[in-house]
């Protein structure tokens, strides 16, 4: 079962039976203490956890290499609670309605509703979880099952000084979340996985049912010589239940 990372963390400091100070000065900032602020900041991690539902408009629009563009608009809803599912549904270039949905860690695919079981589960699975995390941020890190650390300061990525967060996973893959100093909220961060780098750079929030959440993101390529823009993201509003 995944643990919360806040809590292994937690767990883990006071094991180590160290004052702040001395934490301060042998590892820098808590990065516990960072996070926390960051989900009080957002609206609560505990008010959060009390939803049922969220829905949401989305859609994104992918710039190529060679300068041309496409776009595309999908429906996600999440469900909590005791049988918690992800869903996304969108129609395809024929005009079928397509359904992929995670099912207490389990993938389907529905083409006019009906099962298809010849689909890319691992497509299927990584695209939910991606616009799970940058639609919920901050309160979707809670749901990252690695180690928490404290990287350090950065004042070149933004303008304003952040901390910088880092998440390790088992499975390879990395996050990098840049928060604000002032405002505690986080200002963008950055994906690694199978030798891909992506910059999500949260361009605006809005505020929803009482939770601060992205609504419009660049998303850039770092994995070359060169930042490159790739795509833009549009999360429209929320029905939070």
């Amino acid at each position: 079962m995944k643990r919360k990372i806040y809590v292994l963390v937690l767990a883990s400091l006071f094991l180590l039976g160290c004052s702040k100070k001395q934490k301060d000065s042998m590892m820098g900032k808590d990065p516990v203490e960072i996070l926390n602020k960051v989900f009080m900041q957002s609206g609560g991690l505990t008010a959060w956890s009390e939803n049922q539902a969220v829905k949401f408009g989305f859609s994104k629009i992918i710039f190529q290499a060679d300068g041309t563009q496409s776009d595309f608009s999908q429906l996600h809803q999440y469900d909590f609670g005791d049988r918690p599912k992800k869903r996304v549904s969108f129609e395809d270039a024929t005009g079928r309605l397509i359904t992929w949905a995670e099912i207490q860690g389990d993938y389907f695919k529905f083409v006019d509703q009906v099962e298809d079981t010849l689909f890319n589960k691992q497509e299927v699975a990584d695209w939910l979880e991606e616009v799970y995390l940058v639609s919920g941020l901050p309160f979707s890190i809670n749901t990252l099952d690695g180690q928490l650390r404290y990287i350090g300061e950065d004042s070149i990525v933004h303008k304003a000084p952040t901390d910088v967060l880092a998440i390790s996973m088992e499975d390879q893959r990395r996050f990098w979340f840049y928060v604000d100093q002032n405002s505690g909220k986080i200002l963008s961060f950055k994906a690694m996985t199978n030798g891909t780098t992506k910059h999500f750079m949260l361009e605006a929030q809005q505020e929803t049912a009482g939770f601060i959440l992205p609504v419009y993101l660049k998303v850039y390529d770092e994995s070359g010589e060169q930042d490159r823009l790739i795509e833009e993201w549009y999360i429209g509003a929320r029905t939070i239940e």
